[in-house]
This record gives C-alpha cells, structure tokens and sequence, in this order.
C-alpha cells in the first residue's frame, strides 16, 4: 500500500528531489523554409493535467449518480405521498359511510320501536280481559323516574345502536309470540249482536219439561233461523260434521290448547282440515240435534276441558235453549 502511494506521489511530481531535477519531453515541429519550433513538457505536469480530468470524471459521475439516486428517492416519495392521500380518502369515504349507516340504523331503530309500541298496544287491547296469567304477554320495561344506577360498561355510538336494535327485535319477537297466543284465544260473540243469550254456563233446570237439572255446559245464543255463525278466533276445523244431540257441530282447533264448538247448525260450511279465520263463517244457526228451538250452542274447551264460554265474550243477550 505504501508502495503505491510512493508510486503516486512520483507520478504527480510531488517529490522534492524529482522537482528539483524534472523530467520533461520535448516537441520539436518544423516545416520546409521555415524555423524550427521547440515544444518542452513537464511531465510532473501532465501527470497533475491528468488527475485533474480523472477527478472532474469522479466528480461528475458522482454528481449524475446522485442525481439519479435523488429523482428515484423523490418519485417513490411523490408515488408514497399519492398512496397515503388515496387511503385518506378511502378512510374519509368509509367514515362517511359508517356516518351514515349509524344514521340508518337509529332510522330503523326507531321505526322498530314505533311497531314495537304497535305491538304492545294489540297485546294490551286483547289481553286486558284475561289478565297476564293467561296470555303470558310481556309488560315493557320503563323508567319509573325514581333514579337509577348500578354496574354499566360504556359502550360506542355503533355498539348501542346494534345492541338496542337487537333488543328490539327480541322484543318483538316476544311480543309476535304472545300475540299468536292471544289470536287462539276465542274473543268476541260467535254470532249477531242482536242475539240474545238464553242459557249459560253450569246448572239449569232441564229445558225439556222434565222435573230435574242437567250442567249446561256452554253458552245458548238465540237469533233468527239461518243466521250466519262465525269463528271467535284463528285455527283448524277438526270436527264438521252430524254428531247426536249436538246435530250438525263444528269444533276448531286454535291452538294452544284452545277450541270452539258450535251446535245445532242448520248447515255446516266448512270442511274438516280447513283454515279458518277469525270471523270467517263456518256454519247457518239451526234446530237439529238435541234443541227446543234454533239457538247456537257455544263451547270453549282450554286442554280439553269444557270451560266458561261467558268471559271469552264481551256482551249478553235471550230465546232457544238445547
């Protein structure tokens, strides 16, 4: 390595001794008629000409590599900065969207809070007559305004908007279920409201002339022949048919553990199988079966036990008897 250096140093002509004693070349020119011309070099000199260019060589390559070095540097940052600005405009296009699906979600929220109070009130209207001991309806929870508190976790806009539009809907179907229930429940008279209502529920002296008593167990509704007879509530014809002192009956199966009989029919209009809508007809009021005139005998059976038909109907009426 110092060898090199010594050979360098020579080569420049940086040596002392050397420069005192320079070694040069010579040019002579001449041409045909004229003086000669006599050109000295030093070589010392030369050689410095020479690592002079070399260096402005070095100087320039490195200045073009920076350079190129400098465009490449700045175009991935220009192509970085377009990448970032791109994701912030995708971040602000997704916080709108989230904006507006927070607002779409207290939209149905609310909505699902005005059918969820639609709800409360059919279940109130048709349960107010039973009690909650039958219907088994759900009572709404509510702030009595007397103060609350206890344990609570914070949660975000997003998870209270999810967690009370899911409580919502399990409210709802809470309350779909009870009002299913409270369909199957015979509601409302069977027949005219100008009828009247002859015989009820439990004992009576027997109608038939004889010194005795017999359990009636149902309700007598007397109205003019071939009055229209309708069903008190949603469900399936079971029974459509002739059946001894009953005469042309049909039972409906609603459910539950619910059904209805209607007796002494003068026709039977319906099929055993049939769907049958509450206050569809079934039947026309008759005289056949075991009767001192045309009535409708009616009947609610809960699991298969004859009960009191007079709280499942809201009025009374007189005339018939069977």
């Amino acid at each position: 390595m110092i060898a090199r250096l010594v050979a360098i140093r020579d080569w420049l002509g940086l040596d002392g001794a050397r420069q005192r004693h320079p070694r040069h070349v010579e040019l002579i020119v001449s041409s045909t008629g004229k003086n000669s011309v006599s050109l000295r070099l030093d070589l010392y000199h030369v050689h410095r000409v020479i690592a002079g260019i070399v260096l402005m060589l070095c100087l320039w390559l490195s200045t073009v590599v920076w350079a190129a070095w400098y465009q490449v540097s700045h175009n991935a940052a220009i192509e970085h900065a377009s990448m970032v600005e791109v994701q912030m405009r995708q971040l602000r296009a997704r916080d709108g969207e989230l904006d507006r699906s927070r607002t779409v979600l207290a939209m149905r929220y609310q909505q699902m809070m005005s059918q969820l109070g639609h709800l409360e009130n059919q279940v109130r209207n048709l349960s107010h007559r039973f009690g909650p001991l039958q219907t088994g309806a759900l009572q709404p929870a509510a702030s009595n305004g007397h103060g609350e508190g206890g344990y609570a976790e914070p949660v975000s806009l997003s998870q209270a908007l999810r967690l009370m539009q899911q409580e919502g809907q399990n409210r709802l179907n809470d309350l779909s279920g009870t009002i299913v229930r409270l369909r199957a429940l015979p509601n409302g008279w069977p027949i005219t409201r100008a009828a009247e209502i002859t015989s009820r529920f439990g004992v009576r002296a027997n109608p038939f002339g004889e010194d005795n008593y017999e359990f009636h167990k149902g309700l007598d509704f007397a109205a003019p022949f071939a009055s229209p007879v309708w069903v008190t509530a949603d469900g399936t014809v079971v029974k459509a048919e002739l059946a001894g002192p009953n005469g042309n009956l049909v039972v409906v199966d609603h459910g539950f553990g619910y059904q209805t009989a209607y007796a002494h029919l003068s026709r039977v209009l319906v099929h055993a199988g049939e769907q049958v809508k509450a206050g569809q007809v079934v039947g026309l009021l008759g005289n056949t079966g075991r009767s001192t005139g045309p009535h409708l005998h009616y009947a609610v059976l809960r699991n298969g036990v004859l009960v009191d038909p007079y709280p499942y109907v809201i009025d009374q009426g007189t005339n018939g008897q069977g």
